[in-house]
């Protein structure tokens, strides 16, 4: 499918633009208009001041970012040609049932905009894009800041640390008899909010410098969001960029504590074998998709604001046959959030986790004709209207103590539970 783009001149603000593409729009079927916006406008507040339903949000580590709203094309997985942008994700295991919680978004969606606004080193940018109507009823060029704190408690964790260790006992018993390397376990927590939350405006407050950040709605206040620190690959042509991510520490609560706890993590022996698992694994996958491969021969220190990781990039030249399908069959799931051998642990992860991880670990983010980026849909929090679910994950291979790695969830959580506000009768007790 081939569309004509129509490029206007640039207006000065997003409400001239706005009305410049609702001018236009009229027996304009099968094109793509877009305008330049002059005055700065945050792509993420305006979305947040949109009609609830259908919107997304991409912002890439480079600072890169399309704030959708309203679907011009939605699909089921990848397959045909595809002709436009197309964002979206995947759940952590296609095959598994279906929570009802995760029913709207199913094993797998794709959303093509039917409105963006982007924003690049290039400026910022409103598309329209006509293939499937032009109806922007309630669409504003207003933008609203995320507003007020969001209060609520934790109800339930899946499981308890009872569980936990459990799970970790079954999982050292898998390793000493050699049936698996490594398994990646996960908890939810879910927590009850004092009122409904607007997805973006909790995402607005999750957002990070360095992260992917990400979130698809598909029903009004119903929505999956994140910032996660992890890409998948970014592909440009035939040249792919990875990374290996894991081993975790939590930052210092001061410059020498933070160097103490990097430099014990870059000499873990135990970390360092979980990272190495995942560098092992990236080797392997991608080598029948590459004419070349090459990495980074130790791995350096990621910090991101609560934690620190090991991190190995990786660069390659994929061969010509080589498909974004291709690549996320033979890189998801990556060891960071599965283990080793990948099926016999994501065998044992549907046995162990007493719920549907989802999206949460799986592949979120971008493809169009000539490039594609994903990121693993970790950090992530599912949106229910009055309550949220999010699952945290620890590596666990020989060695791993229960009460270290549920402390190591804590760490990851901390940014997502460090914003919740406990309810007023709560905040009283004791006064």
């Amino acid at each position: 499918m081939s569309l004509r783009v129509i490029r206007y001149p640039d207006a000065s603000t997003l409400a001239e633009g706005l009305a410049t593409l609702r001018g236009s729009a009229v027996d304009m079927t099968g094109m793509v208009l877009t305008v330049g916006i002059v005055q700065p406008v945050d792509p993420l507040s305006w979305l947040i001041a949109q009609p609830a339903g259908h919107r997304l949000y991409w912002a890439d580590r480079s600072g890169s970012v399309c704030a959708g709203w309203g679907f011009a094309d939605v699909r089921a997985d990848l397959t045909g040609e595809l002709c436009g942008r197309y964002f979206g994700g995947m759940a952590f295991d296609p095959d598994a049932p279906t929570d009802d919680a995760w029913a709207p978004l199913g094993r797998q969606r794709f959303f093509l905009p039917l409105l963006r606004l982007e924003s690049s080193e290039e400026g910022l940018t409103l598309t329209l894009d006509c293939r499937s109507g032009t109806d922007l009823s309630g669409v504003t060029a207003e933008a609203t800041p995320p507003g007020d704190a969001i209060i609520g408690a934790i109800t339930a964790q899946a499981p308890d640390l009872a569980g936990w260790s459990g799970g970790i006992r079954s999982a050292t018993a898998a390793f000493d008899s050699g049936a698996m390397r490594k398994v990646v376990l996960a908890r939810q927590t879910t927590v009850a909010l004092h009122a409904p939350v607007d997805p973006f405006a909790l995402l607005a407050r999750l957002q990070q410098p360095g992260g992917f950040v990400f979130g698809f709605e598909v029903t009004a206040g119903h929505a999956f969001v994140g910032c996660s620190p992890e890409r998948l690959f970014r592909r440009e042509g035939r040249t792919l960029s990875t990374e290996a991510l894991a081993g975790t520490r939590r930052r210092g609560d001061s410059l020498h504590d933070d160097q103490r706890l990097a430099a014990e993590l870059l000499a873990s022996t135990k970390e360092r074998a979980e990272h190495h698992h995942v560098v092992e694994a990236i080797e392997a996958d991608l080598a029948p998709l590459c004419t070349a491969l090459s990495r980074d021969a130790h791995p350096q220190i990621r910090q991101l604001s609560q934690v620190q990781h090991l991190h190995t990039p990786f660069t390659g030249t994929l061969s010509s046959t080589t498909s974004d399908t291709d690549l996320l069959a033979a890189m998801h799931p990556t060891p960071a959030v599965c283990g080793r051998p990948t099926d016999r642990a994501r065998a044992f992860i549907a046995r162990a986790e007493p719920f549907d991880r989802g999206w949460y670990a799986g592949p979120v983010g971008w493809v169009d004709h000539d490039a594609a980026e994903f990121a693993v849909g970790i950090r992530s929090v599912l949106v229910l209207g009055d309550s949220l679910r999010f699952c945290t994950g620890a590596g666990i291979v020989e060695g791993s103590q229960a009460e270290a790695e549920w402390a190591e969830l804590g760490a990851k959580s901390s940014r997502l539970t460090g914003l919740l506000q406990p309810p007023v009768q709560q905040q009283a007790v004791g006064s």
